[in-house]
């Protein structure tokens, strides 16, 4: 048809999780697909280039580099990376929720066009890590008059993920096993850390929590709980099957992550809490 190639799910199981792709436009359909990942791989060459300034710079410090130019670099191909963390965790919540409610998740069709959304617009926000970090005068305010809103609609790709995953558990015959209870819990988490991330989104909060201590609480609330907890959920949930036994003590699997929720909220809490006051992220 030589019209764009699409990426769609081609069917959904009896828990309404995609299953399978197939590419609307074909025929072209996969040459499109290859002559797009061929040039965002082209497009990592300044990334190699800076890396090797870089390790050039370690043994010959008069070869320098512009750290504005190194960090945009580093965020423009850094940012899909720290999503590439993320996508295989929604996909174990996506998985095994339904299955622990015993019921189809809700609204997945719609979820699945957000997601899509979500895998551009994550590509273009790498700004947000440079909100305040241009001299006056110069391009940040147009930066930021862009950044700022796409920023906010990958937020909102969570929170329909979130409405989502919470309202197949809500009334539902979920199970509260060691299983349910880290997927629960990892929901919440997605959910807190999501809130910090609004203050760090928001130009007018990050003039305050800009490179503080702030940052690195919200990251690894999201990095060790909310894509944490589903590592850990897939990892009851599937290990006893890899293995042909049963979970030894279920008990001490919900102990495990409760106490895992507890002190990983405390470390997160404590290290916001100095970002706020100032606390810089490194001297």
């Amino acid at each position: 048809t030589g019209s764009p190639a699409i990426a769609v799910p081609c069917g959904f199981d009896q828990f309404g999780r995609p299953v399978g792709l197939q590419l609307v436009g074909r025929p072209r359909g996969e040459a499109a697909l290859l002559q797009a990942a061929a040039l965002y791989e082209s497009l990592t060459l300044p990334l190699a280039v800076m890396l090797i300034l870089l390790l050039i710079h370690a043994f010959a410090p008069g070869v320098t580099v512009d750290p504005l130019w190194a960090k945009n670099i580093l965020w423009w191909f850094g940012h899909p990376v720290v999503y590439l963390l993320l996508f295989p965790a929604v996909a174990i919540y996506y998985t095994l929720v339904p299955k622990k409610a015993g019921r189809p998740l809700v609204a997945g069709n719609i979820i699945a066009i957000g997601w899509a959304i979500a895998v551009t617009a994550n590509v273009i926000v790498w700004a947000h890590h440079v909100y305040i970090d241009y001299p006056s005068g110069t391009i940040q305010a147009s930066l930021n008059v862009i950044s700022q809103p796409l920023t906010f609609s990958v937020t909102v790709v969570s929170a329909l993920s979130l409405y989502s995953l919470f309202f197949t558990i809500f009334r539902s015959n979920y199970k509260w096993d060691t299983v349910g209870t880290a997927l629960f819990l990892g929901l919440f988490s997605w959910f807190s850390a999501g809130l910090s991330g609004i203050v760090n989104a928001t130009i007018a909060f990050d003039q305050v929590v800009h490179n503080t201590l702030f940052i690195v609480g919200h990251f690894h609330q999201m990095a060790l709980e909310g894509i944490g907890f589903a590592i850990i959920a897939a990892t009851y949930a599937w290990l006893p099957e890899f293995t042909g036994k049963k979970l030894y003590s279920d008990r001490m699997g919900r102990w495990h992550v409760w106490l895992t929720f507890t002190f990983a909220n405390l470390n997160s809490i404590i290290w916001m809490d100095q970002g706020i006051h100032g606390a810089p992220r490194r001297y």
